[in-house]
């Protein structure tokens, strides 16, 4: 398992569990770009791929996109 997490971080720089944190913050933020905000809400999402502190997602996705996930989850077509 160490030369695993060695190699992630010599090739990406990151542990493998930042690198599924990542993964994982992209497709909440496509779901949230493609989602119908009447049909779904960003706790199912968010939900759907893993993240069940609302709180945490939405620091990490401020962080990262630089909005609020219902923001993005709210703007016009």
């Amino acid at each position: 398992m160490r030369a695993l997490q060695q190699g992630f971080r010599r090739s990406l720089n990151m542990s493998p569990t930042q690198y599924l944190r990542q993964v994982r913050l992209r497709h909440v933020h496509w779901d949230l770009l493609l989602a119908d905000p009447s049909a779904t809400t960003v706790g199912k999402i968010a939900a759907r791929w893993g993240f069940l502190h609302q709180g945490r997602l939405a620091a990490e996705y401020r962080e990262r996109y630089g909005v609020p996930p219902a923001e993005t989850m709210r703007r016009p077509p």
